[in-house]
């Protein structure tokens, strides 16, 4: 039997709520939904910490920018400068730095070649 569009409060036939009808999400599950995994926020966290840096082919990481607010800039490196080593650590990858940075918070001693030269920076 169909039931009138009026009756059964207004839903159509077998009471099935159509697709006009959508039901709103909650603010709670709205919200729910829109949270950051953990994991994101970590990878997010990672790539912000490691912005402008890049493996080079020949050992450490070159600086390929220094956007603003990036550690690049906090720590005034040079595009082109190839960092060997932070607080004393060798460095082959962007996630050599992370972790170091992530473990001791910003570098406080840089070796690094600049121009073909090796300079030791001390923050």
């Amino acid at each position: 039997m169909v039931t009138p569009a009026g009756a059964a409060g207004g839903r159509g036939a077998a009471g099935a709520a159509g697709p006009a009808e959508a039901v709103p999400e909650s603010p709670a599950t709205a919200a729910s939904a829109a949270a950051p995994v953990v994991g994101d926020v970590d990878a997010r966290q990672d790539a912000k910490i490691a912005r402008g840096l890049a493996s080079n082919p020949s050992g450490g990481l070159r600086v390929e920018g220094t956007p603003p607010g990036s550690v690049t800039g906090l720590l005034h490196l040079q595009v082109g400068d190839v960092l060997t080593q932070v607080n004393g650590e060798g460095v082959d990858s962007p996630e050599d730095f992370v972790r170091i940075y992530r473990a001791q918070g910003t570098p406080s001693t840089l070796t690094l070649l600049r121009d073909g030269r090796e300079i030791h920076l001390h923050q």
